[in-house]
């Protein structure tokens, strides 16, 4: 009886013997054996270690730079309002900030009238009148009264903390200034001027709601309704359209001797003698009048 362990079909049986366990040999030379689990943690590990500190891909995105902090200096103690402009009246300025004054009063923020006044130690030289169009000729007599109307703005602004208030106070001044600026070298002066008063009579209602964010921005419906039609550029070729015509010369004038003399022809001169030609001015004959020139019947 064959006691080997075949298969009832012949074929050999399955090798049931473990695979032998992997070795890693350390440093020193020592072989050291672990299971199969134990190799792949450690392969983990080292996959982590590697990912960890290898460096990292570069990326694509450009890396802004950083924006250094603002680094704020001690600052001397705040005047008052009143002390911040010595020269205005307690009344003016509380006008300005409560956005009472009208945007033609602020002739009485011009410096210039200012130190006329303190100098004098009156107020004659500034007024006491309402402003009007006249009391502003020019973009230049504007433009310091508006300046020193914003600075008691920001300057109101800031003594509250209110520093929103005053970065858009201070963008938009700089903003309205530029954009009257190039409307002043594009339009009429006076179409300019009734455009700020329109314009600045807006921002105060809205400075009365405490914003202040509207200086700076155009307005299209108010350039459309005083600008519009009023280019200085349009003026000017209308300008030298007429000037041309103007200049177009006339025909010579004809001396008063050879000139017809029609109240002869008519039959009233009472010149004598007469500068003018006794002829007919039909057929320029000596022998008659007009009234009996035979050609001009035929």
């Amino acid at each position: 009886m064959n006691t080997d362990s075949s298969s009832p079909s012949g074929s050999q049986p399955a090798d049931t013997t473990p695979p032998p366990m992997p070795t890693v040999t350390s440093a020193s030379g020592q072989t050291v054996t672990m299971s199969m689990e134990e190799m792949m943690r450690m392969v983990v590990s080292l996959s982590s270690q590697l990912s960890t500190s290898s460096p990292a891909a570069t990326s694509t995105t450009p890396v802004q730079p950083a924006i250094p902090a603002f680094i704020s200096v001690p600052t001397p103690e705040r005047k008052s309002l009143f002390d911040a402009f010595p020269r205005l009246e307690a009344g003016t300025l509380l006008a300005v900030t409560r956005h009472e004054i009208p945007p033609l009063d602020i002739r009485k923020l011009d410096p210039i009238l200012l130190k006329k006044a303190f100098d004098e130690g009156t107020l004659a030289a500034v007024g006491s009148h309402s402003g009007c169009a006249k009391d502003y000729p020019s973009l230049a007599s504007l433009l310091p009264p508006l300046g020193l109307y914003f600075q008691i703005l920001i300057h109101f602004a800031t003594s509250g903390g209110q520093l929103d208030i005053v970065s858009a106070l201070a963008t938009g001044m700089l903003q309205y200034i530029l954009h009257l600026t190039d409307l002043n070298q594009r339009y009429e002066w006076h179409a300019v001027l009734t455009y700020h008063m329109s314009y600045h009579a807006d921002r105060r209602r809205e400075m009365v709601n405490n914003i202040y964010t509207g200086w700076g921005k155009p307005s299209s419906d108010l350039i459309t309704e005083h600008l519009q039609g009023r280019e200085i550029q349009r003026r000017a070729k209308q300008s030298d359209a007429g000037s041309s015509q103007k200049s177009t010369p006339k025909k010579p004038k004809v001396p008063i001797e050879q000139q017809t003399c029609f109240a002869f022809n008519t039959g009233s001169c009472t010149y004598n003698p007469c500068k003018r030609i006794h002829q007919c001015s039909s057929c320029q004959s000596k022998d008659h009048t007009v009234v009996s020139c035979l050609k001009k019947s035929s």
